[in-house]
């Protein structure tokens, strides 16, 4: 043994000091009753599946056309141009001034959502109020859809506003 590792309890001691210092998570979870173990193991899995649910439907409907927000799958709107290829949007605003850029006053068809029940529908039987009520702030939409006259009107009543032509001209 030399004066250096003598001091300190020899060469052995030195290594058990330095090992017991380290974390280690199969000696924990040996220590762990059982029981508790498999609790732990309970709220593990069940956080993750709730983070990775989160996580997919956060971005279930893609990303807006116009300005690249995330969808919300209950506000979004589809539009199919006369060449035949959709295009999603977050909301009718986004949508119509996407239309507006491109100097497009016509589409194929256009699918909105109810706004009480995310519900998609073709916006030429949908009923439209522009209303105080903004559903999407960053973009100001004030736009919502209905599939039934009686919702809309129920809107109306409530918050205000006025029922206007269909945003969109579908041939």
């Amino acid at each position: 043994m030399t004066p250096s590792t003598a001091s300190r309890g020899g060469p052995d001691r030195d290594r058990h000091a330095h090992g017991d210092a380290r974390f280690s998570f199969a000696s924990f979870w040996r220590k762990v009753p059982t029981p508790l173990r498999w609790s732990l193991a309970y709220v593990v899995i069940t956080v993750l599946i709730a983070l990775a649910s989160v996580s997919w439907r956060g971005n279930a409907g893609g990303t807006c056309a116009q300005d690249g927000q995330r969808i919300v799958p209950e506000m979004q709107v589809d539009l199919q141009t006369l060449d035949g290829q959709w295009h999603r949007f977050c909301s009718i605003v986004c949508a119509r001034r996407w239309l507006a850029h491109r100097g497009v006053d016509r589409v194929q068809q256009a699918i909105v959502r109810d706004a009480l029940t995310g519900k998609p529908l073709d916006a030429d039987v949908a009923f439209f109020v522009r209303s105080p009520i903004v559903s999407n702030p960053a973009n100001g939409n004030n736009i919502h859809a209905f599939q039934y006259r009686t919702d809309a009107a129920d809107h109306m009543r409530r918050f205000g506003g006025h029922e206007i032509d269909p945003p969109f001209f579908v041939e």
